[in-house]
């Protein structure tokens, strides 16, 4: 009878290891069926010890709903299961090829792992391994460029190129490096506070030729400036006031448990008091600024409107005591508004000096020119004391300054030019102080206000532009006096230019200008210079030598030469 119950019962297990699904026993989402790998990099080996009891032998039952490749196989290790551990269990070994995983996962080959080549640029070419002489008859060497390896191929990747190449070279054509000049001193700081730039650069003295090191940076650049902008100090009344301080898309937090000053760069922000409660209020006042300069301005809440002629009631309490101080007696919103800062270079425009930019083509609104201006910031004085200036470009190899008016002007990257925004001229400032810490060896200086002077009456040594001060408020020491006051805008002689004409030129010089120009533009300034005696200009054919000329029209050329017809003048 008992052997008859376990026939039964096994016969029952195995109906049931006949209705169970290996569709959900073998399913990635259980790793827990995988065995461990056997060998080096090895991922896979078949599926472990099932959950479900079989009647034995388990192989019979599950052999045929293995997966491909793979074979039934008991599990000599799982021990009994199910009644009287009469059942067992099985697993199903992977009999197909290896399975590893060598980096890019299980089976998945090494495909992620491919690695090309990666090398230097080349370097710079070497002597010439004949000596220049070009007195002597000629002779024929090489020069050698090298590249390094930085990255080796791998995993089938690209393999390196050449490490290095040759080329002929002789000993005529000498080599050349690059030389260039000194550099400019630090130009002004594009912004007076809050983080800006400032410039220097140096030119190119001579190209590099047959192969000759290429030529270094011509501009750099540092930071300057960075203190912020605007100034507030926030108090405590109980040392337990909490407030954050807004500034555009910035929010910092703030128990005031000391006295806090803080800057910011935003003319407007806000001031949110957060708990307010018997004994809490939280006091506030413009502060004064690392370089001294003490920020002033007005505070309001929203919809106070206590700058107007129907102020909220409670705009008095707001308070603003002789000593500067305002009082926040209730939680929510302070709105600050600063005035413009104006110490030294005015933040309210932002003066600038920008190396090897322009205006953009057809955005210029010309109101004056200068011609043999010596330096940049020359040329942005100029703007500063002509009305309605706003910017102004300069060429440094003929020193011509243009001026412009307008705003939101396109800045381009072009050569033999430097721009900038100025500011507007300023009143006079610290009239009978002494100002030579501050503006030494005198001249223009913005301690005295944009525009003024810092000179010392009968000074020989001061600068040119110190000699046309006819007031001068203390005799015997340097001071700020007022300088040349804003000029109103004046027409300037600035020309439009024809396309170039190949194969023609224009002829005989101009009238006692035969002086040959290395540099198109150099020659375009001299022309509009000389004004109706001058047509245009013409370049030689076999070489950038440019000359002015004084007959219109063109003639016909075999030479190659090439022409530039001058056209109406008064525009930039």
């Amino acid at each position: 009878m008992l052997i008859q119950r376990v026939s039964a019962h096994l016969v029952l297990l195995s109906a049931v290891a006949r209705s169970n699904s290996w569709t959900s026993f073998f399913d990635d989402s259980r790793p827990e069926t995988h065995t461990l790998p056997r060998g080096p990099n090895n991922c896979y080996i078949g599926y472990g010890v099932m959950s479900t009891c079989y009647a034995c032998p388990a192989s019979f039952y599950a052999g045929k709903d293995c997966p491909k490749d793979h074979t039934a196989t008991e599990h000599s290790l799982a021990g009994g299961c199910g009644f009287l551990k009469a059942g067992c269990r099985a697993w199903c070994r992977w009999d197909g090829p290896t399975k590893k995983d060598e980096g890019c996962g299980c089976d998945k080959g090494t495909s992620c792992l491919v690695q090309d080549c990666v090398q230097s640029d080349w370097g710079e070419w070497s002597a010439c391994s004949e000596a220049c002489n070009p007195n002597a008859p000629i002779k024929y060497g090489t020069q050698s460029a090298y590249r390094t390896t930085l990255t080796e191929a791998a995993h089938g990747g690209k393999e390196c190129g050449h490490s290095g190449i040759e080329r002929q070279c002789d000993s005529h054509n000498c080599r050349v490096d690059c030389k260039v000049g000194p550099w400019t001193n630090w130009g002004s700081c594009d912004r007076s506070c809050g983080g800006g730039k400032q410039y220097r650069i140096r030119t190119i003295t001579q190209q590099p030729r047959n192969g000759g090191n290429s030529c270094p940076a011509l501009q750099e650049e540092r930071a300057c400036n960075s203190d912020a902008c605007y100034w507030l100090s926030l108090q405590g009344r109980s040392k337990s006031e909490q407030v954050k301080v807004i500034e555009g898309g910035k929010l910092t937090s703030y128990t005031l448990n000391s006295k806090k000053t803080i800057g910011v760069n935003e003319r407007q922000v806000t001031v949110q008091f957060l708990n307010d409660a018997s004994n809490r209020d939280v006091y506030f006042q413009f502060a004064t600024a690392p370089n001294s300069h003490r920020s002033s301005g007005s505070v309001d809440r929203p919809g106070w409107n206590c700058h107007t002629s129907n102020p909220n009631s409670r705009c008095s309490k707001l308070g603003n005591s002789p000593s500067g101080q305002y009082n926040f007696l209730w939680n929510g919103d302070y709105t600050i508004q600063f005035d413009y800062h104006v110490q030294g270079d005015s933040f309210a425009c932002e003066e600038s000096i920008r190396p090897g930019k322009d205006i953009v083509s057809g955005q210029f609104e010309r109101i004056g020119f200068h011609t043999s201006i010596a330096t940049d910031w020359d040329c942005k004085h100029l703007c500063r004391t002509t009305s309605g200036c706003r910017y102004w470009v300069r060429q440094p190899s003929t020193g011509k300054c243009w001026l412009g008016k307008g705003e939101n002007k396109a800045v381009k990257t072009t050569n033999d030019r430097n721009m900038g925004f100025a500011c507007p001229h300023e009143d006079l400032k610290n009239a009978g102080k002494n100002c030579w810490s501050s503006c030494a060896p005198g001249g223009h200086c913005d301690w005295c206000g944009r525009g003024n002077l810092c000179c010392r009456k009968n000074w020989a040594s001061d600068p040119a532009a110190c000699g046309a001060v006819t007031d001068w408020p203390v005799d015997y020491m340097h001071t700020c006096v007022q300088g040349p006051s804003p000029t109103a805008p004046t027409p300037a002689p600035g020309c439009s230019w024809g396309q170039p004409i190949s194969n023609v030129y224009l002829g005989s010089y101009a009238a006692g200008h035969s002086h040959q120009y290395g540099a198109l533009e150099a020659a375009k300034a001299k022309c509009e210079e000389l004004g109706g005696a001058c047509a245009g200009v013409t370049k030689s054919g076999s070489g950038n030598i440019f000359t002015v000329r004084g007959n219109p029209g063109t003639r016909p050329s075999p030479y190659g030469e090439t022409s530039w017809e001058k056209g109406a003048c008064g525009g930039r």
